[in-house]
C-alpha cells in the first residue's frame, strides 16, 4: 500500500484525552498531565483494554471518588490516516509516586471497553435455526439494549456464514456465545472457517480469519528493515526492532496430527459414519495464502514420509433426523484445525513507528535485505521475508513518540528460494 514518504515517524495527534465522570457526564481533560498511555487490541481477546499514566497534580482522583462508572476517551491519529475515536470503561486506579520526582501523586487508570462489563452482567438463553452469523448479530444486539455509560454505540463487523444450525445456548454471557458461535461457524468458500471474534478501534468483528488474509493482503503495507540505524534518518515506514519464536519441531508436527487429521461423524438416525480426512499434499491448494507465489513449511520428501499418516482423529454425533441445509461440522474440524496450526508455525513480533490504521486483522509486508558470504551486496531473506497477517496490536504512546508493538503470523513461506520445488507450491489464483 502506497504512503507518502513525507509522514513523519513517531509522530501523533492526540486532539483528546479526558476522564468522564458523575450522572451529568462531566470531563476533566488530562491533556497536560498524561505521561503513558497503552492501548492493546488483540485477536485473541473479545475486547480491547488500555492503560493511561498521568499526573495528579490537582487532586482530580479525589474529587471523582472513582468507583467504576468513568469512562475514558481518547482521539489521536497519526499524518494522513484514520482517526481513532475510542472509550473505555475504568475498572481500576492504581496510585504511586510522582515519576519525576515531585511532589505530585501519579495515577494510572486501566480500562476496557463497555461492552465488556455489559456482557459479564447479561445472560443469553436461547435455541435458534438459521445460519450462525445472522444469530451473532442477534445476540450483539442485546449488549446495546442494555444499559450504557457511555454513548459510542459499536457495530458488529460480520461475515457471512454458510448452512443453518439447530443450537442451543444456555446461560452463557454475550462474548462467551459469540465465541461457542465463531467455533461452530462455516464458511463454503473459504475451507478453513476458521473465525474468530474480535475488537479493533473499528468495531467488533465476526470475521473468518482466512477471508480477511484474502480481503486485505491486497493492501499490505509494506515496511524495511533499517540499514545503517546510527547514520539512516528514521522513516515512518521502518523497523526498529524485530524478533521471531522459534517454530514447533519436527516431532511436535508428526505427532499431533496437524497436517494429517479426520473428523468422524456417527449419524445416530441412520446409523451410518460420516468421515473426513485432512492431508497436507493433497490440500495445500485448498487455502488463501498470505504470499502471492506460496509455498509449504515443509517439504514434498518431509510431508510424504512423516505428515501424511493420521494419527490424530475427532469423534461427533449427530442426532438431527435430516442433514438439509445443516452445516457440515465433519468438514470443518481438522481443515481449520490445519489452518491455525499452520499460522502458529511462522510467529514474530515487531517495534515499529507509530500508526493509527494498524490493527488486527491487517497485512503487513516485512521486506528485510542481507549478505552472506556468498552474496556481493545485500539482497533480500528468502523465506521469511513477505506478508504477515496481524494478530495484535499495542499502541503505546510517551510525550517523546508513538510506536507500535506488533504481533503476527503466517501460514507458509515465499516461493523465492532458489530451490522453491522442494516444497509444494500453490497454483492457487486469487
Amino acid at each position: 500500500m502506497a504512503v507518502s514518504n513525507d509522514k513523519p515517524a513517531y509522530g501523533i495527534n492526540l486532539s483528546t484525552i479526558n476522564i468522564e465522570y458523575g450522572s451529568a457526564g462531566r470531563k476533566f481533560s488530562i491533556e497536560t498531565s498524561w505521561n503513558n498511555i497503552h492501548i492493546d487490541e488483540d485477536i485473541d481477546q473479545n475486547a480491547m483494554a488500555m492503560k493511561v499514566t498521568f499526573l495528579d497534580a490537582t487532586d482530580i482522583y479525589n474529587k471523582i471518588d472513582f468507583d467504576g462508572t468513568e469512562l475514558l476517551n481518547i482521539k489521536f491519529s497519526t499524518l494522513g490516516d484514520r482517526e481513532v475515536d475510542a472509550q473505555f470503561r475504568i475498572y481500576q486506579t492504581d496510585i504511586h509516586p510522582d515519576p519525576e520526582g515531585g511532589s505530585a501523586k501519579g495515577v494510572t487508570l486501566y480500562g476496557v471497553s463497555e461492552e465488556h462489563f455489559l456482557s459479564a452482567v447479561t445472560d443469553i438463553n436461547q435455541s435458534y435455526r438459521e445460519d450462525i452469523s445472522s444469530f451473532a448479530q442477534i445476540v450483539f444486539d442485546k449488549l446495546n439494549k442494555k444499559y450504557r455509560y457511555g454513548k459510542k454505540t459499536k457495530k458488529l463487523i460480520r461475515h457471512e456464514t454458510t448452512g443453518r444450525n439447530v443450537t442451543i445456548i444456555p446461560g452463557m454471557t454475550p462474548f462467551e456465545s459469540m465465541d461457542f458461535l465463531a467455533s461452530r461457524a462455516y464458511d463454503s468458500s473459504y475451507r478453513s472457517s476458521a473465525f474468530k471474534f474480535f475488537e479493533t478501534f473499528d468495531g467488533y468483528h465476526f470475521a473468518n480469519i482466512e477471508r480477511l488474509i484474502a480481503e486485505n493482503k491486497k493492501d499490505a503495507i509494506e515496511y524495511l528493515q533499517i540499514q545503517d540505524a546510527k547514520t539512516q534518518e528514521p522513516q515512518w515506514n521502518h523497523i526498529e526492532a524485530l524478533n521471531f519464536e522459534v517454530a514447533k519441531d519436527s516431532m511436535h508436527k508428526i505427532k499431533s496430527g496437524m497436517y494429517a487429521s479426520e473428523a468422524h461423524e456417527i449419524d445416530l438416525i441412520n446409523q451410518k459414519v460420516v468421515t473426513s480426512s485432512f492431508l497436507l499434499g493433497d490440500n495445500f491448494d485448498e487455502y488463501e495464502h498470505l504470499d502471492k507465489d506460496a509455498m509449504s513449511l515443509e517439504s514434498k520428501v518431509f510431508i510424504l514420509n512423516s505428515l501424511q499418516n493420521i494419527n490424530t482423529s475427532y469423534w461427533l454425533f449427530r442426532n438431527i433426523g435430516t442433514t438439509e441445509k445443516e452445516t457440515n461440522f465433519v468438514d470443518i474440524i481438522p481443515r481449520r484445525m490445519y489452518y491455525l496450526s499452520a499460522l502458529e508455525q511462522v510467529k514474530m513480533s515487531a517495534i515499529l513507528p507509530g500508526n493509527s490504521n494498524l490493527s488486527p486483522g491487517k497485512i503487513i509486508n516485512l521486506n528485510m535485505l542481507e549478505q552472506t558470504a556468498k552474496t556481493d551486496n545485500k539482497q533480500q531473506e528468502g523465506k521469511i521475508t513477505g506478508n504477515y497477517f496481524i494478530t495484535s496490536v499495542a499502541h503505546i504512546i510517551t510525550r517523546e513518540k508513538y510506536m507500535c508493538q506488533v504481533s503476527g503470523c503466517k501460514e507458509s513461506y515465499r516461493s523465492n528460494v532458489k530451490n522453491k520445488f522442494k516444497n509444494i507450491v500453490s497454483k492457487r489464483k486469487s
